[in-house]
């Protein structure tokens, strides 16, 4: 017997439709966007502090969606083997000819999916913070499969978009001190270069200046020496990249004018 539906709600003028075992069908055609999509939500989950991962493309199916009853009609899964399709395969399929018993669930109620989709919607009208949900995410993923090079980079990528954004603010502040070609310069100074002004001008305090440059050598020792990315320094720039992903979605939706303050970072001394 299919499993039944729990509800459908709107997301960003698509249908979906949420079964009671938590099959999702969006009513995109195209794979790339529909991914894309879906892991929006999933990224909004994660920030709601429930542990979802990241959809990936091999783990998408088909499916119809009535357009009567906004049902899920007919619908299939590859054949690629993962948490996601062998729950949704167990569905119809013994134990014995899938190898797996998954029992690895999690109830989440139904107004908690629809409020995670609400802010989803919120979210994703601003495309600085889609992507810095998308990164979230996915560096999520890859810490808990423990592929910490690919977290470490994830994080990294926070840390300069967080850089990049003050350094655009101060900018901002200074403007009627900047003319001319001075102005098309600065703009374009890298996050390394940008930090330092930022550090020095009081931007950002010297614990949070040593904190980015500790992560900034860390990676530099990845990319340029092969050096390996422990499992703490994986999960200290996960630590960082949380915080700041949260305080940037915060200044981008409701922050006022140029003048920014930059609370500490919340991570543990003993993860520095």
């Amino acid at each position: 017997m299919w499993p039944k539906k729990s509800f459908d709600i709107e997301y960003r003028g698509c249908k979906i439709v949420v079964n009671e075992n938590g099959f999702i069908a969006i009513g995109v055609n195209e794979k790339t966007q529909a991914l894309k999509m879906l892991n929006e939500i999933m990224a909004t989950a994660l920030l709601l502090n429930i542990p979802f991962y990241a959809v990936k493309e091999l783990e998408l199916g088909t499916a119809e969606i009535s357009p009567d009853k906004s049902e899920i009609g007919s619908r299939s899964m590859p054949m690629h083997v993962s948490l996601r399709t062998t729950a949704f395969e167990g569905e119809f399929t013994p134990k014995q000819r899938t190898g797996y018993d998954f029992n690895i669930t999690r109830e989440i109620s139904e107004e908690q999916v629809k409020e995670t989709i609400k802010q989803a919607e919120l979210f994703t009208k601003n495309e600085t913070i889609a992507e810095l949900l998308i990164y979230l995410l996915e560096s999520y993923s890859y810490l808990q499969g423990s592929e910490y090079n690919q977290t470490f980079i994830m994080g990294w990528m926070v840390i300069e978009k967080f850089i990049n954004y003050l350094w655009d603010k101060f900018l901002e502040q200074k403007s009627t001190e900047i003319i001319g070609d001075r102005k098309n310069k600065l703009k374009n100074y890298t996050a390394d270069r940008a930090v330092e002004i930022l550090s020095l001008s009081g931007q950002i305090n010297f614990k949070q200046y040593s904190l980015i440059i500790q992560m900034k050598n860390k990676r530099n020792r990845f990319l340029h020496k092969g050096e390996k990315v422990l499992e703490e320094d994986a999960k200290t720039i996960f630590k960082i990249e949380s915080f700041l992903t949260k305080w940037l979605i915060w200044e981008i939706l409701w922050g006022k004018g140029n003048s920014v303050e930059v609370p500490e970072f919340e991570v543990e001394e003993s993860a520095i």
